[in-house]
């Protein structure tokens, strides 16, 4: 897949969303892991952790 879109949510101790992101990729295959980084977070705290979900756009295929 080409552009895949990824969003990000990012949490805080609690497990309460205090905010998130968005990136793309540019191409992946079924099953592959890739990394990636982003200076886009917006968050309220310093977040716990932060989840990455996968999606295509618009552009994909």
């Amino acid at each position: 897949m080409h552009q895949v879109y990824v969003s990000v949510a990012c949490f805080d101790a609690t497990g309460a969303i205090i905010g998130g992101g968005e990136h793309y990729v540019d191409a992946i295959d079924p099953g592959q892991r890739v990394g990636f980084s982003t200076d886009g977070l917006l968050v309220s705290g310093a977040p716990a952790r932060c989840e990455a979900f996968p999606s295509l756009s618009g552009a994909s295929g």
